[in-house]
């Protein structure tokens, strides 16, 4: 008998083997065995493409029964399957040029490119001079959890970004940010294109 582990697919395996509707197990019936004799049955698996973010512990195992001694366990085998969730994020404005007092848009695409899930993605967008992002006030942040982000999946979000009414005379650039922390990777920092908020002056 030789248990199948969790996240991988049985592809083959030697002999006239059968799997186990109830228990799972790989099971081969090899008759009787004389003093002294042996063999050796091989399977193979095919592990999942997508894996928690980190180290998975896989462990193989084995047992053979025979009606004289019973059942006895085999030493457990243990493979160390490493799976990194990869975060792009995109952050872009909708218009490049401004006028004081007016409002745009900021998104933010967020996209997981490794072969890991992850659980829980925090992002902080940082105060802007000049600018009013969101529901936020004065110098406050806005922060965003997202609870889960699969592998290869992607996710949207939009903010409104108004301008303070007054600016200085001419263009003045404004760089929208947004940082980006995934259990223990380093942070991930994203701009977007600057927005030239053009005063003309009075």
């Amino acid at each position: 008998h030789a248990t199948l582990p969790s996240r991988a697919t049985l592809v083959t395996a030697s002999g006239d083997s059968t799997v186990d509707e109830k228990t799972g197990e790989l099971m081969w019936t090899i008759g009787e065995l004389t003093p002294g004799a042996g063999g050796t049955l091989l399977f193979s698996l095919r592990l999942n493409d997508v894996f928690p973010d980190g180290t998975t512990r896989i462990e193989s195992k084995a047992r053979i029964s025979t009606r004289e001694f019973g059942s006895a366990a085999g030493q457990a085998v243990f493979t160390n399957v490493e799976a990194t969730a990869v975060i792009e994020p995109v952050l872009s404005v909708n218009r490049t040029v401004a006028m004081p007092g007016e409002t745009i848009h900021l998104n933010l695409n967020v996209t997981n490119t490794g072969n890991a899930n992850v659980e829980e993605v925090n992002i902080v967008l940082p105060a802007l001079a000049g600018a009013q992002l969101g529901d936020a006030k004065g110098s406050e942040q806005i922060n965003w959890t997202l609870e889960a982000l699969g592998a290869g999946e992607t996710l949207t979000r939009s903010w409104p970004l108004t301008f303070l009414p007054v600016f200085p005379i001419g263009q003045t650039p404004v760089v929208p940010t947004a940082i980006l922390q995934v259990g223990t990777h380093e942070p991930v920092s994203v701009e977007s294109r600057p927005v030239l908020v053009d005063s003309a002056g009075k």
